[in-house]
């Protein structure tokens, strides 16, 4: 293949940091610069629903799990305790089981979704919300999604069809060009977007390898445009945390949605630059915007 740190931030103590560009976009995601009190008097929780789990994080380090199978009717209740890891600014969770067992987590969050990945390959999702917010929170389908370039090593192709897959690691878009990718485009087609927003998770995610998200670039500025309807650029933060961008405008089945890589974080060692998994989101507007952990 071609430092996050929160101060005293257990990961999910989220406080969404509302950053405006010069075309009043807002992008939410993790403040990691805010140091947060702990008021003992109020209890802060953030759940996380989807249809397979409820996943609670309580009081700043301790967690609730509840995990339902429908096709059986099995339901199983964990509880525990976590701590947080930062390596090469990938956020991993060592989580300690009441039952004495214990397991370290990847995770993307921000104040709507989050999508946490175990050694084993398993993952949990879920949503702020409700299971029905699930719903309208999706990939772009694989076939419908095509880029300037990409990059294709004899034994991957970083494809943007790769940006279609949730719940997975070690499965970025990267660009192919000579350089750091500026300029390089993503284009998203022939699906609609009413009250829409995009939740993209930068870099290189990897589990085993947490160092290959510095090492390849990361964009730092992109610009989102539909022709004829809106043009605007965002600065990004270096997190492959989730960032929330509402669109200005629909988005209807002749749009064009393009991606535009101006600007990026270099790496340390590869030139190419990665983005991780793009969700979309529509009816964005029904939920609130949480602010989280806000003292």
């Amino acid at each position: 293949m071609k430092s996050i740190y929160f101060l005293l931030l257990p990961v999910l103590l989220f406080n969404l940091a509302c950053r405006k560009t010069d075309n009043n976009v807002k992008v939410e995601s993790f403040d990691e610069s805010t140091e947060h009190s702990i008021n003992n008097d109020k209890r802060k929780t953030i759940k996380y629903i989807s249809w397979k789990n409820v996943l609670w994080f309580n009081n700043y380090e301790t967690f609730t799990l509840h995990t339902y199978d429908r096709m059986t009717g099995e339901e199983a209740e964990y509880n525990g305790s976590y701590t947080l890891e930062i390596s090469d600014n990938i956020t991993f969770l060592n989580v300690h089981f009441d039952n004495g067992s214990d397991e370290k987590w990847l995770i993307l969050a921000n104040g709507t979704l989050c999508d946490i990945y175990k050694s084993d390959g398993k993952s949990i999702h879920g949503v702020t919300g409700s299971v029905n917010r699930d719903e309208n929170i999706w990939n772009w389908p694989t076939n419908l999604i095509s880029a300037s370039s990409y990059l294709q090593e004899s034994n991957f192709s970083y494809s943007p069809s790769n940006l279609s897959v949730g719940y997975k690691t070690d499965n970025p878009w990267a660009e192919g060009v000579n350089g750091d990718g500026v300029n390089e485009k993503i284009y998203f087609k022939k699906r609609a977007l009413i009250n829409g927003a995009m939740h993209i998770s930068i870099g290189y995610v990897s589990y085993d390898k947490p160092y290959l998200y510095n090492q390849n670039s990361r964009p730092k500025k992109i610009k989102l445009s539909v022709e004829n309807k809106f043009s605007i650029i965002v600065d990004l933060k270096d997190t492959p945390h989730y960032q929330e961008i509402k669109f200005p405008s629909d988005i209807i089945m002749d749009d064009i949605l393009i991606l535009e890589i101006l600007d990026v974080y270099p790496g340390t060692k590869y030139e190419d630059t990665c983005i991780n998994t793009v969700y979309f989101e529509m009816n964005s507007g029904f939920y609130e915007i949480n602010q989280y952990w806000d003292d």
